[in-house]
């Protein structure tokens, strides 16, 4: 170890052997750059090394206060990834331990002014707003209203789909309180939507009617809870698994338990599996039906609605304006990714029946908003790099619904979460896209706003 005022440049310096040896030490194992906690991190000697500062992982731990040496030829960081005041946050308990390489910053995961942030720590009301953020982190929005309307525009479609998104975002909070989970991400509503998104597809894969669901039996009841509960629990595995790339679990969790659950149900006699048990795949639609105008705006509202399984266009701009209580950004862009996929869908010769339901748009509404300003600072490349994931989670989703649908299953939001992971983990080998980490994501305008301040101080 070495000692308090002691860097890799100084040691470099005098012994430039062991130096260079400690160097190659702590770019293959990270947790050499601790060193004591209280030594600046330097990296004067990386350019004549020929290593980029996109390299170096900063763990938590490190000095409160330190800036990454930029605009040097050699160190790989252009003036606009700034390096920001480095957060407290564990990186233990969050689904992403830390920002990118050369872009750091902490502002609190809570939008929505002081006195929304304060039911966070009410002794009766938390609870109630930990799982109000969980109906709105479905859609990437920590506030408990913009929960509380996405939940109204559910009631709204059917009374049924509400009560079994409240059962099941209450059922995955509590479960994550009781085996003590990370409060902050409990207090995000980070354990509450995968459980909502579960009993939801259970209701909607186990219904006659899939538009309004069906009042679900003792049995289905019990399978539901187990199923979202489950979901916290694989929250945390792939939170855990996926840290060291900077990438949340999004809403595999969801996708992963679906699958899982959905499957056994075709087994179970005490659960009568409805008529969309087996997948809606672009082949079951009619190619001969004309486009219509009512195929656009239809398309888009279900696109949205769709996310939460809601066969309802008004019930979709409503979840829509859900989302622009807290991001005006995000609201555009699920806008955005939903009207993208309608145009893919018909230019490419798409069946109107499946644009119209929303099929092709739900995926791509919800890549829009993650890569749109939420996990990457909102730029034109970004905006162009947005584009490009729409387009292709369009694509995807007629692919994996027809690979899917030999063995029964619903594509989900599988092809979100595959096209955005895939778009993040190489983000930073892109020097023009600037990386926001999960754990300081708050909304792409406060993103940018951070962004561009510390561009001005820098």
């Amino acid at each position: 170890m070495q000692g308090p005022g002691r860097n890799v440049s100084e040691h470099y310096a005098e012994k430039p052997d062991t130096g260079c040896l400690r160097l190659l030490l702590c770019l293959k194992y990270p947790t050499w750059l601790q060193w004591n906690h209280s030594v600046p991190l330097q990296f004067q000697c990386l350019p004549a090394l020929g290593v980029s500062c996109r390299s170096i992982q900063i763990l938590p731990g490190t000095p409160e206060a330190f800036q990454a040496q930029r605009d040097t030829p050699g160190t790989g960081c252009p003036a606009r990834l700034v390096a920001f005041q480095k957060n407290d946050r564990t990186a233990v308990n969050s689904s992403a331990p830390s920002a990118g390489p050369c872009y750091r910053a902490r502002v609190p995961l809570a939008v929505g002014g002081k006195a929304l942030n304060a039911l966070k720590e009410h002794p009766v009301f938390g609870f109630v707003d930990w799982c109000l953020r969980g109906i709105g982190q479905v859609v990437f929005q920590n506030n408990p209203v913009s929960g509380l309307i996405i939940l109204g525009a559910l009631f709204f479609n059917s009374p049924i789909y509400g009560a079994i998104a409240v059962f099941g975002v209450v059922i995955s909070t509590a479960t994550a309180v009781l085996l003590q989970a990370d409060k902050g991400l409990i207090r995000d509503g980070l354990f509450g939507f995968n459980g909502a998104l579960v009993a939801l597809a259970l209701i909607a894969f186990t219904s006659e009617d899939f538009h309004y669901g069906a009042v679900p039996s003792v049995y289905l009841t019990v399978y539901i809870a187990f199923g979202s509960a489950m979901t916290a629990m694989v929250f945390t595995s792939l939170a855990n698994l996926l840290g060291p790339h900077r990438v949340a679990p999004l809403t595999m969790p969801f996708v992963l338990v679906g699958w899982l659950f959905l499957f056994a149900v075709l087994k179970f006699h005490s659960i009568d599996a409805g008529p969309l048990a087996k997948p809606v795949s672009p082949t079951q639609y009619d190619g001969t039906v004309q486009y219509t105008l009512a195929t656009w705006y239809k398309g888009i509202g279900n696109a949205i609605g769709q996310i939460f399984f809601q066969d309802n266009w008004i019930s979709g701009y409503l979840i829509v304006l859900g989302i622009a209580v807290n991001s005006r950004v995000s609201a555009i862009m699920a806008l955005l990714g939903a009207n993208v996929a309608a145009f893919v869908a018909v230019v490419y010769g798409a069946p109107e029946g499946a644009i119209s339901d929303g099929l092709f748009g739900y995926n791509s509404a919800l890549t829009a908003i993650a890569l749109g300003g939420f996990f990457l600072v909102l730029t034109p490349a970004s905006a162009l790099y947005t584009l490009f994931g729409v387009v292709v989670s369009t694509w995807l989703w007629a692919s994996v619904a027809i690979f899917l649908e030999p063995i029964g299953m619903p594509v989900l939001t599988s092809t979100f979460v595959i096209v955005t992971w895939l778009m993040l983990i190489g983000v930073n080998g892109f020097a023009a896209l600037v990386p926001v980490a999960p754990a300081d994501a708050v909304t792409p305008e406060a993103n940018r706003r951070r962004y561009l301040k510390a561009l001005r101080e820098g």
